[in-house]
């Protein structure tokens, strides 16, 4: 599964289970991803929390709406990536 993050690149865009736009991608990360989110606070979105990668759209485990419970507003301490 790790082999398939290496499809992510910047811009790509960001769905839900769903199927509604969680953002797109702003900043890969060793273990997330930030992602932009017009009108809303960016998020850090785990790797693990993906579902599919296909056609430049990356696509959540969680429907788009719970991405704001999720507590991912901050990037997490452990496994992050050095600046």
């Amino acid at each position: 599964m790790a082999s398939s993050y290496r499809k992510l690149s910047l811009g790509m865009n960001v769905m839900g289970a769903d199927g509604n736009m969680v953002g797109q991608i702003k900043e890969l990360r060793e273990n997330d991803f930030l992602a932009h989110r017009p009108g809303k606070p960016e998020i850090y979105i785990p790797f693990n929390a993906i579902s599919n990668i296909a056609d430049f759209t990356v696509t959540l485990n969680i429907a788009a709406g719970q991405a704001d419970q999720m507590g991912w507003e901050q990037p997490p301490q452990a496994g992050s990536a050095a600046a």
